[in-house]
């Protein structure tokens, strides 16, 4: 009978010992399964980048031989031309160029010189208007810009508003670095921001707005008097034929009887930005590569999620 009921007690250990492994070996094998496929992950969104980083070297290409075979940029170019999605090993590659010089540099408010450009400051006091945009919101990107605690009169903000924030930080007393940092500033929320961006930029060097890739919005900064529908017009010609020159843009019957300050406008562009996007397996990524063209070949100034 003792020997049975110790038989009976070593088949209940045993068991209990082949369950626990059981349950022991379910799990390493699900651990196994999990890393597998976080491997798997890594290595897709490892391969996606490379994609979208080489996707840049597209785009340098296709920039240097535009500037090799034209000093005028416009959106009937090659650049301007929406690359498909691409099958690549693994699934797919695309991407599109941006000219951003067709948009407002917010850093030409505040040349490195210090003081304010007034063509600037007019041209993007009336962007603010077509947007419904207070215009004190321009006083507080002088107050960020410019290298003083002397607050803007109206809506300027210098490191006294924002230490009083949570969590709190100074004003940046120098360029922008992105159209997200307006965020920071005073007076500024996300949807205004939002608002903006199609239409500004920043660079780190004071540009000439491209009259030939400008949107409507950004023509119409360049006077106080001028017809939106003679823009609309312009825009529509504009697509068919663009302007070889800015003596000749400001010819148009768009702009007649009108004083045009002709400073600060071109039809080159050197700053492009990249918008490339690779699909791998059920990875994605999307990346932003801001692009500086010169006389010597075309150059990554910058990478990022947001630009």
């Amino acid at each position: 009978m003792r020997m049975q009921q110790q038989r009976g007690v070593a088949l209940l250990i045993a068991l209990l010992i082949m369950a626990t492994v059981t349950v022991i070996a379910v799990a390493a094998s699900n651990r196994q399964q999990t890393d597998i496929y976080r491997t798997a992950y890594d290595l897709n969104q490892q391969q996606a980048l490379h994609y979208v980083i080489g996707a840049e070297l597209w785009a340098k290409q296709i920039l240097w031989r535009d500037r090799q075979a034209s000093a005028v940029d416009h959106w009937q170019e090659v650049w301007a031309m929406q690359l498909p999605p691409t099958v690549v090993e693994g699934g797919y590659l695309s991407g599109y160029l941006v000219d951003l010089q067709g948009r407002f540099n917010i850093n030409n408010l505040m040349p490195k010189e210090g003081e304010v450009n007034s063509v600037a400051k007019e041209r993007f006091q009336r962007l603010l208007a077509q947007l419904d945009l207070s215009e004190y919101l321009l006083d507080a990107i002088i107050d960020w810009l410019d290298a003083d605690q002397n607050v803007t009169l109206h809506g300027g903000a210098e490191d006294n508003t924002y230490l009083l924030k949570n969590p709190p930080y100074r004003a940046a007393n120098q360029q922008l670095f992105s159209v997200s940092e307006l965020r920071l500033l005073h007076g500024f929320t996300a949807e205004m921001v939002e608002k903006l961006e199609p239409y500004v930029t920043v660079l780190p060097y004071v540009t000439a707005i491209n009259i030939n890739t400008a949107s409507e919005e950004v023509l119409m900064t360049l006077s106080p008097t001028l017809e939106r529908e003679k823009i609309k017009q312009l825009i529509v010609e504009r697509e068919r034929r663009f302007f070889p020159s800015v003596t000749e843009f400001l010819q148009h019957s768009a702009f007649a009887g009108i004083e045009l300050n002709p400073d600060q406008l071109t039809v080159q562009s050197d700053f492009f930005l990249l918008h490339a996007e690779a699909h791998i397996d059920h990875s994605q990524v999307r990346r932003l590569s801001l692009l500086r063209r010169g006389e010597n070949g075309v150059w990554v100034v910058g990478r990022g999620a947001n630009m």
